[in-house]
């Protein structure tokens, strides 16, 4: 679970920065996230979070078909 979640939080730290670089950064942002601004920071380095949102719409619907098969039969 500990290498799980250091894995989530740094995809997130990557994709969208911290502190004034990461505020600074030039990227589609999420409403909700906000950054202190009393530390430099980490700009952004988004790879996987575009990659995501390009292919949202097919990882959905392939989770939701996957869950129908496994659960069809149960």
């Amino acid at each position: 679970m500990e290498k799980y979640l250091l894995i989530v939080s740094m995809q997130y730290i990557k994709s969208f920065g911290t502190g004034k670089r990461g505020m600074e950064s030039k990227i589609n942002r999420q409403n909700g996230i906000s950054y202190k601004a009393d530390w430099e920071g980490i700009k952004a380095q988004p790879y996987m979070y575009p990659a995501y949102k390009k292919a949202e719409k097919y990882i959905k619907k392939k989770f939701k078909r996957k869950l129908q098969e496994k659960f069809k039969g149960s």
